[in-house]
């Protein structure tokens, strides 16, 4: 079932009007290594990925300054999603950083 759920529905997960009810009883802790563990630091990253997940989905462009109205580039983007895997775990870190090619990809871009 987890599996099943959209990644709009992870990000709502961390929205302000669950800080009280799920962020500081349980939630905060799935970011051992988030420090200090805020909720709306994981809620603005996951939003920004979010939009760029839905503009791949939807087959809009995502290159260019800015990516949607995240006011993001692909690389500042791609430090979002590894600063998020770092909070959660290190290790998973480390490994999609040897295993991304969005880097090199980056610097190969006309």
């Amino acid at each position: 079932m987890v599996a099943e759920l959209m990644f709009g529905f992870w990000r709502f997960l961390h929205s302000r009007s669950y800080e009280a009810t799920l962020w500081t009883p349980a939630l905060r802790h799935a970011y051992p290594h988030q420090t200090p563990r805020r909720r709306s630091d994981v809620y603005t990253r996951l939003d920004h990925l979010n939009t760029l997940r839905n503009r791949i989905a939807h087959h809009e462009p995502i290159h260019g300054p800015t990516v949607g109205d995240t006011g993001k580039d692909i690389a500042a983007l791609h430090h979002e999603l590894l600063t998020i895997l770092t909070w959660i775990d290190p290790t998973i870190e480390t490994w999609l950083r040897a295993q991304s090619l969005v880097p090199r990809l980056l610097q190969q871009r006309p």
